[in-house]
This record gives C-alpha cells, structure tokens and sequence, in this order.
C-alpha cells in the first residue's frame, strides 16, 4: 500500500543508464535473496549468535523469521511496481500487448508460487541438501531451508544471466 506508489513514482523518475526499471528489478530481487536467507536460516543465524538450543521457545529466531518475512513483503513491492511498468513500457500503447503481457507473468508468478509450496512441503529435501543440516533445525525447517537455497540460486542464475 505504500512500498509500490512509492517505487513506481522514483522508477517513473529515475534517469539510470540502466533505464529507469532495472535498478529497482535488482534493488528488489537482492532484498528478496536477502529476505528468503533470513526466512530459511533464522534458527541457524541466532544459534551462530549464540541463542541456547535447550530453551524450548526460541523468540529470537521468531524476531530473525518476521524481519526476514517483512522484508520479503516488502522486497516482491518493490519488485512488482518496476516489473508490471516495464511490461507496459515493453508492449507500447498496444493494449492487446499489454494484457498478454500481464497474463504471462501472471501465469509465470502462479507456477513460481505452486512450484516454492511442492519444494517446501517435501520433507526429504534436506536429503539432496545435505549442508542445510544443523543442530538448531528439525526436518521439517530443514527442507524449508533446502527450498531456500532452491530459491536463491535460481535468483542468482537469473541476476547473472540478465546482467
């Protein structure tokens, strides 16, 4: 409600020789790495800081998750805004363009989420991804942090693909 006016109105704006969408795209895709690692490893990250594993209740690996959560929240705003504007400025005044378009991501963002939802809710993905195990996660946080990396390296790929 406040994230995407604001960023379509500076992307509007901006004067990068990039153009004036990319270096939101990538601004918003390095917050959603960022946010997705917060996400998949907060009980590793606090247990790194130090947080004791006997303790049953873990508060600050819940502060780690909902900052990370917030920020992925925020981070697919500030993606959205620059990806929906670049679609129209791609497709010209043509509106049977535009809403092709917009039916491509939409479909492609659709799979995206069925395909993030299989990853995460496959309990043995931990198996392929054997670095993700640790003392401070179950199986089940295990594979979320599997799809994680899942996640981030097709992120990665994509960023050094485009630049």
């Amino acid at each position: 409600m406040i994230v995407q006016p604001l960023v379509g109105y500076y992307s509007d704006r901006c004067t990068s020789r990039f153009g004036c969408r990319r270096p939101f795209i990538v601004g918003g895709t390095v917050f959603i790495l960022i946010s997705v690692f917060l996400i998949g490893y907060a009980a590793d990250i606090v247990h790194a800081a130090g947080d004791d594993l006997s303790r049953p209740a873990k508060p600050r690996a819940i502060t780690v998750f909902v900052v990370g959560f917030w920020l992925l929240d925020a981070a697919n705003n500030m993606l959205m805004a620059p990806c929906r504007a670049l679609l129209a400025d791609l497709s010209g005044s043509s509106q049977k363009q535009t809403c092709v378009a917009n039916s491509f991501l939409s479909f492609f963002l659709a799979v995206g989420n069925v395909l993030g939802y299989a990853a995460g809710s496959y309990s043995n993905l931990y198996k392929i991804f054997t670095f993700t195990k640790s003392e401070a996660c179950d199986v089940y946080y295990r594979s979320t942090s599997s799809s994680s990396c899942i996640w981030d390296f097709f992120i990665l790929f994509k960023m050094w693909e485009w630049g």
